[in-house]
C-alpha cells in the first residue's frame, strides 16, 4: 500500500516542487555571503514603502558590500537615522531618497554616513 505522503508528494506537486524536496534550499548560504559582517535589523520607518519594505519587516544588512546609486541604505545623516535608495544627483551630491511621496530627499547638511547596504528583506505573512 502507498501512504499518503507518497501518493500526495507524486501526484500534487509539479516537477520543481518534488525537486525542492529532494534538495531544499539552503538560506544561509543563498543569503548571507558574508556572515561575519551580515546581521538582521527590524525595519521602524514607512519611507520605503514603494519599494516593498515596510514598518516591521526585517531587512538583512551587510557592512561589506560598498555602496553605489540606487542601493537601498541605512544611513546617518545629520544626527538622524534612514533607511533610503542612496543616490547622486547631477551635480555629483549624494543624497538619500525615499520610496514614499510623504518622505523629502535627504540632502546632508554637515555629515552623511553610510552605515549598511540592504541585501535582503524578510516579512512574515
Amino acid at each position: 500500500m502507498t501512504s499518503v505522503r507518497q501518493e500526495a508528494s507524486s501526484t500534487w506537486l509539479p516537477g520543481s516542487a518534488k525537486e525542492a524536496i529532494k534538495n531544499p534550499l539552503d538560506l544561509n548560504t543563498y543569503l548571507i555571503p558574508h556572515p561575519s559582517t551580515t546581521f538582521l535589523v527590524k525595519v521602524k520607518w514607512e519611507s520605503m514603502i514603494w519599494a516593498c519594505i515596510a514598518d516591521g519587516d526585517i531587512v538583512m544588512v551587510d557592512k561589506s558590500i560598498k555602496h553605489k546609486s540606487w542601493d537601498i541604505v541605512i544611513a546617518h545623516i545629520d544626527q538622524q537615522s534612514a533607511l533610503r535608495y542612496y543616490m547622486i544627483d547631477e551635480n555629483h551630491t549624494p543624497f538619500l531618497q525615499a520610496a514614499n511621496s510623504d518622505y523629502k530627499n535627504m540632502y546632508a547638511e554637515n555629515e552623511l554616513t553610510i552605515f549598511w547596504v540592504v541585501s535582503a528583506v524578510i516579512r512574515k505573512m
